[in-house]
């Protein structure tokens, strides 16, 4: 489901996404997980207990919503061929652990 970066717009489409089962979101960047965090305040709901919310940048301003976006921030550049090589496998009928493929995108924990 797609929704502009709209709190009105958000908040009239959180109702049919919670009515078909639908209990978390990740967004495509922080600031849509901030708008999205302010469209269910305005509904009288809340995060994660009515639905979990996910940015994607990382951004400072992450931090500073109630309660604080949880937020992911990939430190690669190239995501472009590892979409390549994960779609190749997935059209070649491979088995793809997602698990593998994230840890040798993601740099080792120091």
């Amino acid at each position: 489901m797609s929704f502009p970066l709209d709190r009105n717009a958000i908040a009239g489409g959180i109702p049919a996404l919670l009515r078909s089962g639908i209990t978390a979101v990740c967004v495509h960047e922080d600031r849509m997980g901030v708008a999205v965090l302010a469209a269910l305040t305005d509904l009288g709901l809340s995060a994660p207990t009515d639905l979990a919310v996910m940015g994607a940048d990382n951004t400072p301003e992450s931090r500073l919503t109630t309660p604080q976006l949880s937020s992911v921030w990939i430190p690669d550049t190239d995501y472009g061929r590892h979409a390549r090589r994960w779609l190749s496998a997935v059209t070649a009928g491979e088995h793809v652990d997602p698990a593998s493929m994230l840890r040798n995108v993601l740099p080792p924990r120091g």
